[in-house]
């Protein structure tokens, strides 16, 4: 078969085999295309002769992945450091299906549905790690006061000392443990508001 980015194809993902929809980015040095998996939100790569067609029935479900981005902070240079990515993974459990709660703070206008910007909260030992206020802490990010963060209703900056979650690894120990209410899931782009609507500010369970 014939690729060309922007395709969407049928890829197996290294890290089970099994076979998932897959949105085609660029042609690597190594010959290998690089992949987006729409479904989950991870990237990888496949020769080319690994990638299968897929049948027209299989777009009619839209993409489950939602890019979002993280409420209240920037990264503390220029962009976003490897060794931040880094960072964000260990502390979100990336591509190791661990559940995280996130709080829902704003729309950004993106196409073909608005990007949810949220603060992210990891159980640890129990509690609610901040991740944003843990990348802070960690000094790959700053905060970002709320008239800067994107669109109305954002949440206020991940601080230390927000009172609703345990914002540094240190205090996971000592403190006495919290725990969250159950919250529903949400998954379909086709779900999410308009830009222009008014954004709630409940708590939703991300996996």
């Amino acid at each position: 078969m014939s690729v060309s980015p922007g395709d969407i194809v049928a890829a197996p993902y290294p890290g089970d085999g099994q076979w998932y929809r897959a949105r085609v980015l660029a042609l690597l040095d190594n010959g290998h295309w690089d992949l987006y998996y729409v479904d989950f939100g991870d990237n990888g790569e496949a020769p080319q002769e690994a990638l299968r067609t897929l049948r027209g029935d299989f777009l009619s479900l839209p993409f489950q992945a939602i890019e979002c981005s993280l409420a209240g902070i920037r990264p503390s240079g220029n962009e976003w450091e490897e060794s931040a990515l880094d960072a964000f993974e260990g502390l979100t459990g990336c591509a190791q299906w661990r559940p995280l709660e996130a709080e829902l703070c704003s729309f950004c206008p993106a196409t073909p549905c608005p990007r949810p910007s949220l603060r992210l909260f990891a159980p640890q030992h129990g509690q609610r790690l901040d991740v944003g206020a843990e990348l802070i802490r960690l000094g790959f990010a700053v905060p970002v006061p709320p008239e800067e963060d994107s669109g109305p209703g954002s949440c206020s900056p991940p601080t230390q000392d927000t009172p609703d979650s345990v914002t540094s690894t240190a205090s996971l120990v000592s403190d006495p443990p919290r725990s969250a209410g159950d919250t529903p899931d949400t998954s379909s782009c086709r779900s999410l508001p308009d830009a222009t609507s008014p954004v709630p500010r409940d708590a939703v369970t991300v996996t």
